[in-house]
């Protein structure tokens, strides 16, 4: 998926990481300046509060509505396209956000449009581009000529097959389920702030941007001179929707996100204890055992989801590490003793949750009945 590099590295560090609260607490403190301050999001390394303070007042962040609505998430597919013929390649993930450092779900949506190229295909590599992978080889390699030919010829073919498409278009969604409106409301205004451009520059594209009616709780649209790259932003009560499409889904962007805003309101209205019941179940074993496939320990576990969801992610850590899992069990590896397992679940709704306990590793390499 094409994402803005610089709003999805933060988004790794930032699902990964929570500042505990009295670290928050300084970080407000010695920037003075600032008068926005969060309630749910967590501060991450690098946040910039000046610029968050200079956006968010611009905007009347301080201002926009808030309700008392929740609603559950939902996952979004091409069928809300009026062209989905036109997609050729598509992709989804689903990750989460401590907010109130409980994990709440995020779901990205991607496709493109690829279309052949009407340039002529390169005959032969550059000679400078032959001389960088030449340069890579080993010396015997680079002197066997029928080995250079094969790997050069390979690396022409690749070069080719990347050449024979070009992209005629993209769409990217976003979606991320909040405790709250403010709690969607500041993750909008994070990801709003987090780009290259100049604090000036963001400030005139927000105060300037066009406000769909009827769109949401409070809603953005920004486009480029041409409108061929359009991006809608907006919270529909607890949830956060970010859409962006260029080439020949940028007229797709706003009519799409009338749909999805559409059946947010066609959700029920729930309250935020309704709302965590319907958060997945996790269960781990207190005792690891021996893998009878491989040489390591697992953890085994369950994950349930309520009634008319189900589960679309799970994620699994050993004391801190991200690991995997195999048929209900969580792979230990190298570890003896007392480890810390934690499994955190999202289901379709993106309701999110986590589970943490510590797991006996035995010493001796020996069943160990959970």
């Amino acid at each position: 998926m094409k994402r803005n590099t610089l709003i999805w590295n933060w988004l790794s560090v930032f699902c990964l990481t929570i500042i505990a609260y009295g670290l928050t607490e300084g970080a407000e403190t010695s920037n003075k300046a600032s008068t926005i301050r969060f309630e749910s999001l967590p501060i991450y390394p690098g946040f910039n509060a000046a610029r968050v303070d200079a956006v968010g007042k611009a905007i009347g962040f301080q201002n926009w509505p808030q309700t008392e609505v929740r609603r559950i998430g939902l996952v979004i597919s091409k069928s809300l396209l009026s062209r989905p013929e036109l997609i050729t390649r598509e992709s989804t993930s689903y990750s989460h956000v401590p907010f109130d450092q409980v994990p709440w779900g995020t779901f990205e949506w991607s496709c493109q449009c690829l279309v052949e190229s009407n340039e002529p295909l390169p005959t032969e590599l550059l000679p400078e581009r032959k001389a960088r992978l030449l340069e890579h080889l080993s010396s015997e390699k680079r002197n066997d000529p029928n080995f250079v030919e094969e790997y050069l010829k390979r690396k022409l073919d690749r070069y080719r097959k990347s050449k024979k498409y070009c992209l005629n278009g993209e769409m990217d969604v976003e979606l991320c389920l909040g405790p709250s409106s403010r709690a969607a409301q500041e993750y909008m205004l994070v990801i709003m702030t987090e780009n290259t451009m100049p604090t000036e520059g963001v400030v005139s594209m927000y105060t300037h941007a066009k406000r769909p009616k009827r769109l949401g709780t409070v809603s953005f649209l920004t486009e480029s001179t041409k409108k061929d790259d359009i991006r809608v932003k907006f919270v529909r009560d607890n949830i956060f929707l970010n859409i962006r499409g260029n080439g020949c889904f940028a007229d797709e962007v706003l009519p799409v996100a009338y749909k999805i805003d559409a059946m947010f309101i066609r959700q029920p209205a729930l309250t935020y204890e309704q709302l965590l019941a319907r958060r997945p179940s996790i269960k781990i074993a207190a005792n690891a055992v021996k893998s009878t496939t491989a040489d390591h320990f697992t953890a085994p576990y369950n994950v349930s989801a309520p009634e008319g969801a189900n589960i679309v992610s799970v994620k699994a850590y050993v004391d801190g590490e991200s690991t995997w899992f195999e048929d209900g069990r969580i792979v230990i590896r190298g570890k003896k003793g007392k480890v810390k397992v934690k499994l955190t679940a999202t289901t379709s709704e993106l309701l999110s949750n986590s589970f943490e306990r510590e797991v006996i590793v035995p010493d001796e390499e020996q069943d160990s009945q959970p």
